[in-house]
């Protein structure tokens, strides 16, 4: 018996890999772009110590900022071992092995629970949960979903701390337990229902051993509480003041939540609705139908423990569904943006796959009792759980190939919820990113039906119009995302800023970037549009201290680097032009004033000087998309792009100069 489980613990981690062998190039979704893309702070592993001390790091949107500094030390490893975030494979690699792990730990821990139950079968039975919970698709909801490693870490820490506390006494005995919860807690802030998850444990089966309640080991779970309360309580005070986890009414939310609880009680069965959004709202009243019927669900669920702890081999159902309860606590009660997220099940369906594994087992066996056939019963029940496991396997497959790219994802999730605005919004994102327009603006006009002062959706919308050539109607959509937006939008100061630039209002567009700016340091790309602006109005020393604050945010960027060196290799006011940045300055100059032949001129000095300056060539591109030589613009664009891909500016010109192609071959 003793082989088959390893046997079977080793064919359920193989098929696990094949199951998700899909996802290791899977795209960056959702809030991966404000905690890894587009986060400045994860760059450089220098700032590792700094993400133990400053919550503002984890995050580059201020409402976002949250205290997870192991999370984040992960993606600033991953970061660098990946060389970027030009491939997701370093990130999917670290997600997956520690998932990997959480699967070995849940077996050994629900072996040991088991077998405190009924020995015989205690080990296959334990397989069998660790496989329903790692093969079902819900699991792949969190580990498609980089940023939700949040959810895999403190799982995965809270499974071991348990494990540590059933299986060492050595680990009891000096609390070593409690490092793994605290690291959990560090992770996310979910882990903190650790001790409640130990106070189960003990009520359950430590009663059996030690035989009268008061000889329970209640000194392991009040110095637990006092370690957790601790955490969490440094959590709060790190976590930034900009962090807001929802604007709505919290109560309400709360009464909600029940209902969510039974959808997803619903869902482990049956995981057909499971999507990226459920665009779910809270109820208007605690006494709506919907809220009744999820005040009974858990009244129901609560029935189930009590009955379940009035039969030593029916405890581990009783302890399962505890930790389900358990589990949600925290995302129930605290008011979050979201109502209804499915990769929040991940952490609460560890108890599930516990207490229906084991109810499956007891049903099995108290039918071949029976009717005495309890091989036969035991072999048909193996026979029917190994294809269902098969089944939920298809699923979490299908589930890897829907997280692929932003538009595969999305487009399930619209088709699944069309009243989710969140949904049409990413969607509308995704076919804006492969220029597919007039589909994205439909989908950001739909949001904007559902939400009209939704910051994200006009900025969005502005964002079209713009690649239309709509750009009157471009500027009143980001005039009133940066309005709606206010603080928590700091893309939305980004985005007007290029508009107002483009229009040629720059220093407009340069108080909108400090803005930006300042509500954001670690955003990367409204800090280098902001040196751009500087360098090419002149305005020298804010170049110089805008740079430095760079650098000693991210020493090793190399666009606040590249204007330091602009800065002291460019000629005094009153030099005369004879160095590349000299000509290249009076060629901006010359565009700003209308001269666009002046530009080209001064920019072509500027090369003939220094052929391998990225920003000549973008001044012949927006020159000569002026004077309507679309073809030398978009040459001059792409060798500019070629030189610095990273240049925003070489972008825009080279779209404005295809669409004037594209406008002349009509």
């Amino acid at each position: 018996m003793k082989q088959l489980r390893w046997i079977g613990l080793s064919i359920v981690l193989a098929l696990t890999t094949v199951v998700y062998s899909e996802h290791f190039h899977g795209a960056f979704h959702i809030d991966d772009i404000h905690t890894i893309i587009n986060n400045a702070y994860i760059r450089d592993l220098g700032y590792i110590s700094q993400f133990f001390t400053d919550g503002t790091t984890s995050s580059s949107l201020p409402a976002n900022q949250t205290y997870r500094p192991v999370l984040t030390t992960t993606l600033a490893i991953d970061y660098h071992l990946g060389g970027g975030t030009a491939d997701t494979l370093a990130f999917h690699i670290t997600s997956f092995i520690i998932f990997l792990c959480l699967g070995l730990c849940l077996f050994l821990l629900s072996r040991a629970i088991y077998y405190q139950a009924d020995a015989r079968h205690a080990g296959v039975i334990a397989v069998f949960a660790a496989g329903w919970f790692m093969l079902h698709p819900l699991s792949a909801e969190a580990v498609c979903y980089i940023i939700q490693r949040g959810d895999v870490l403190a799982a995965f820490f809270v499974v071991l701390a348990l494990l540590l506390y059933v299986s060492s006494p050595l680990s009891r005995r000096f609390y070593l337990y409690l490092i793994p919860m605290v690291l959990g807690i560090l992770s996310k802030p979910i882990a903190v229902v650790f001790p409640l998850l130990l106070l189960a444990y003990i009520l359950l089966f430590e009663q059996k051993k030690t035989g009268v309640a008061r000889a329970l080991p209640w000194s392991q779970v009040v110095v637990a509480m006092i370690v957790a309360i601790g955490t969490g309580l440094l959590v709060y005070a790190m976590t930034p003041a900009t962090y807001q986890p929802s604007g709505g009414d919290a109560w309400l939310y709360r009464f909600t939540q029940p209902y969510v609880l039974g959808f997803y009680f619903v869902e482990w069965f049956a995981p057909l609705w499971l999507a990226a959004d459920h665009g779910a709202q809270v109820f208007e009243s605690p006494f709506l139908v919907e809220a009744l019927v999820g005040y009974l669900f858990i009244a129901l669920l609560v029935v189930a423990i009590i009955f379940a702890t009035r039969r030593e081999c029916a405890r581990p159902i009783a302890f399962g569904l505890a930790w389900y309860l358990i589990a949600n606590l925290t995302t129930s009660w605290i008011s979050l943006g979201e109502v209804a997220t499915d990769h929040r099940m991940f952490f609460p369906s560890i108890g599930l796959a516990i207490a229906v594994s084991w109810a499956i087992y007891l049903l099995v066996d108290a039918l071949g009792h029976r009717f005495k056939a309890v091989k036969v019963a035991h072999y048909v029940a193996g026979g029917i759980c190994t294809i269902g496991l098969l089944g939920y396997a298809y699923g979490a497959y299908q589930r890897t190939l829907v997280w692929q790219t932003e538009e595969s994802l999305w487009s399930d999730a619209v088709a699944k919820y069309p009243k989710s605005a969140n949904a049409h919004l990413s969607y509308g994102l995704a076919l804006l990113q492969r220029k597919a327009l007039p589909e994205a603006e439909k989908q950001f006009a739909e949001v904007l039906r559902l939400k009209p002062a939704y910051a994200m959706a006009n900025l969005d919308m502005g964002i079209v119009k713009h690649e239309q050539g709509k750009d009157n109607e471009s500027g009143q959509y980001l005039k009133y995302a940066v309005e709606s937006g206010g603080d928590e939008c700091p893309p939305c100061y980004y985005y007007y800023a290029m508009y107002l630039n483009q229009v040629g209002q720059t220093d407009s567009a340069i108080r909108y970037l400090y803005a930006a700016y300042r509500l954001s340091a670690a955003n990367v790309e409204g800090r280098e549009l902001l040196m751009e602006l500087l360098y090419k109005q002149y305005r020298t020393e804010e170049l110089r201290k805008v740079a430095g604050e760079v650098l000693a945010v991210s020493p090793g960027d190399s666009r606040a680097r590249y204007y330091q060196g602009l800065i002291t290799a460019a000629p005094a006011a009153t030099s005369v032009p004879a160095t590349a940045e000299s000509y290249l300055n009076l060629s901006g100059q010359a565009y700003r004033e209308g001269r666009y032949q002046d530009c080209i001129d001064n920019a072509q000095k500027a090369l003939a000087l220094k052929p391998d300056f990225a920003e000549g060539y973008n001044n012949l591109a927006a020159a000569s998309n002026k004077l309507g030589k679309y073809a030398d613009a978009a040459a001059a664009a792409q060798k500019a792009l070629k030189l610095d891909p990273q240049s925003r500016f070489a972008r825009i010109n080279l779209d404005a100069a295809e669409r004037g192609l594209m406008a002349g071959a009509k």
